[in-house]
């Protein structure tokens, strides 16, 4: 989705920098994740934690930067940041659990096997489409991978999804009750 999100939102000039924007996908894959986690280690009063693993993610990206960005440049950079987010999660997700019961195969495995799948699947599902304009493949892509997400989340979260959607449909009928 990378090139024809360049062409259709940032134009032709910037195609250079595709790996670049595809590696930073990771970076906003993780950002809330570590944010959710900081936020909830901060919550069960566990500060000085968030402390020590912050002053780790920084002793890494600072030489880890410098030497990433002589060496391979931007991209050096950008993966260096999504490292450095990996390992504040790697470092607080088992400390958390000490604090809060939560299940790491729904936080993290499959929502991440239903990319790891569904990335490919789309990609060949689209090849074998006829070439149209970029946004148009833009749409193709997004709906595609869209619908496999949906299908991991239904085959593998059912319960969860069914719960969020009453949940849902009761926040809606009780404001259609209010008004």
């Amino acid at each position: 989705m990378t090139p024809e999100f360049i062409h259709i939102f940032l134009g032709e000039k910037w195609l250079p920098m595709q790996l670049t924007f595809q590696l930073m996908l990771l970076y906003t894959l993780l950002d809330p994740i570590l944010l959710l986690v900081t936020q909830l280690v901060t919550a069960v009063g566990q500060p000085q934690l968030l402390t020590r693993v912050q002053l780790w993610q920084m002793l890494f990206f600072v030489p880890a930067v410098i030497i990433a960005s002589r060496w391979f440049g931007i991209e050096g950079v950008a993966v260096v940041a999504d490292l450095m987010l990996l390992l504040g999660i790697v470092l607080l997700l088992p400390r958390l659990r000490h604090f809060v019961d939560f299940s790491l195969w729904q936080l993290l495995f499959v929502p991440s096997l239903a990319v790891i799948v569904g990335l490919p699947l789309t990609l060949l599902f689209i090849a074998w489409l006829p070439a149209l304009h970029p946004a148009v493949t833009f749409m193709q892509k997004g709906l595609v991978l869209s619908v496999i997400f949906l299908l991991f989340l239904i085959v593998f979260e059912r319960t969860q999804l069914q719960k969020s959607t009453d949940l849902l449909l009761d926040l809606l009928n009780k404001k259609k009750a209010d008004a």
